[in-house]
């Protein structure tokens, strides 16, 4: 559900028996296409709860891309982080600034190392980058890369889904994922 319909896509998930929600603007304001976007935790955690849904995790965009953070401008990323942690966050999703483009590096290592929830890569990744992000995320949002020449418009490319595949399989077979270093 597209500019922050997250009640609207919360009930989806409930009537589709979904394992998670993404969730946009979940803590702090932001200004996107549709204008204001306001936190919602409060509200959808409410909600998740009304519907006897609370098994339905909440993965919340943290500095969403596509947006401006002027609002929040005095906060890094891993102050909101952190609050989201306080309102409940299941896990959190690090972007780039736009579809198709990674997260820095230097941004989505500082989310890592101070989360406590599963930290999630959720623009920009592809064959070629994937084994630098691999290590130090949890999960993996991929779309636009499976297309032709990486454009979220495109047609579905299969050799750009087959290679990313083989990219993916030799990270498993070679390198140690964050959520498996955890301890406790």
């Amino acid at each position: 559900m597209l500019e922050a319909a997250n009640e609207t896509a919360l009930e989806v998930a409930v009537a589709a028996d979904l394992d998670f929600l993404r969730v946009e603007g979940y803590v702090f304001a932001h200004v996107g296409g549709a204008g204001l976007i306001e936190g919602c935790a409060g509200r959808v955690l409410r909600r998740r709860h009304a519907l006897g849904a609370d098994h339905i995790r909440i993965l919340a965009d943290l500095k969403k891309k596509h947006c401006v953070h002027a609002l929040t401008g005095d906060l890094d990323i891993v102050d909101e982080l952190k609050q989201a942690e306080f309102f409940l966050v299941d896990g959190v999703v690090v972007t780039g600034a736009r579809t198709g483009e990674p997260p820095q590096r230097k941004e989505s290592d500082r989310v890592c190392r101070h989360a406590r929830v599963p930290v999630w890569i959720g623009s920009g990744i592809t064959a070629e980058n994937l084994p630098r992000y691999f290590p130090r995320a949890d999960g993996f949002i991929v779309g636009s890369t499976f297309r032709e020449d990486g454009n979220f418009l495109g047609a579905l490319d299969p050799r750009r889904l087959v290679g990313f595949m083989e990219s993916w399989r030799r990270c498993c077979r070679e390198l140690v994922p964050r959520g498996n270093r955890r301890s406790g």
